[in-house]
C-alpha cells in the first residue's frame, strides 16, 4: 500500500516536471518573429479577438471564428496585461493603454502565453483521459513526452490562434464523453 502511494506521488510529480519543462522550454520560444512575422492565422484571430473591444478599437465584429474562442483569449490576455503591467511592473491604466499602442507586439505576445496555457492544460487534461483509461504509467508517461515534444503542439502553443482553444475544447469533450461513458458501463 505505501509503496504504491509512493510510485503514484512519483508520477504525478513526473507528470508536473513534464508539464513545467513544456510551458518553459516554450515560453523562451514565444518571441520568435515579433513584431514582424505573424502567422496568417494570428492576424485573422487577433482581429476577432480585438472585435470584442469594438467600443476601443473600432473594429466590427466579423464571424471569422466561433464566439468562445476570441472571447476566452481577450479575457486570459486581460487578466495576463493586468498582471504583469500593473501589479508587477505598477503601470497605470493610461501608460498601458500607450505601451500597448505603441507597441502592438506586446498584445500578441500575451495571446501567444495564452496559448501557451491553453496548450499546457491541454497536455495535462490528455494524462486525465490516459489516465481514466486505465493505462499502464508508464506508456502514459511516454505519449505525453511524445505529445509534449511534437511539432504540431509546438505550433499550436506558440501561435496566437484558435487552434490551442480547439484542441482544449475537443480533450474536454473526449474527456466527459469517457467519465459517463465508463460509468454507464457499471
Amino acid at each position: 500500500m505505501i509503496e504504491n502511494r509512493f510510485k503514484n506521488l512519483i508520477f504525478k510529480f513526473f507528470i508536473f516536471f513534464i508539464l513545467i519543462c513544456f510551458f518553459l522550454i516554450n515560453l523562451n520560444k514565444l518571441n520568435f518573429g515579433l513584431p514582424f512575422f505573424l502567422d496568417a492565422d494570428e492576424n485573422a484571430f487577433l482581429k476577432s479577438t480585438l472585435s470584442y473591444l469594438s467600443f476601443f478599437t473600432g473594429i466590427k465584429p466579423d464571424l471569422i471564428d466561433p464566439i468562445y474562442a476570441p472571447l476566452f483569449n481577450l479575457l486570459l490576455i486581460l487578466k495576463f496585461i493586468f498582471f504583469n503591467e500593473f501589479l508587477i511592473n505598477s503601470l497605470d491604466f493610461s501608460q498601458i493603454k500607450s505601451k500597448i499602442y505603441f507597441n502592438p507586439k506586446l498584445f500578441v505576445y500575451y495571446g501567444r502565453i495564452v496559448s501557451l496555457t491553453i496548450t499546457t492544460i491541454s497536455i495535462y487534461l490528455l494524462f486525465l483521459i490516459l489516465r481514466k483509461l486505465k493505462i499502464n504509467l508508464y506508456l502514459i508517461s511516454l505519449s505525453l513526452v511524445i505529445f509534449s515534444t511534437s511539432l504540431v503542439t509546438f505550433s499550436i502553443s506558440t501561435v496566437n490562434g484558435k487552434n490551442s482553444f480547439y484542441l482544449l475544447f475537443f480533450l474536454i469533450q473526449i474527456y466527459f464523453f469517457l467519465k459517463y461513458f465508463l460509468k454507464s458501463e457499471k
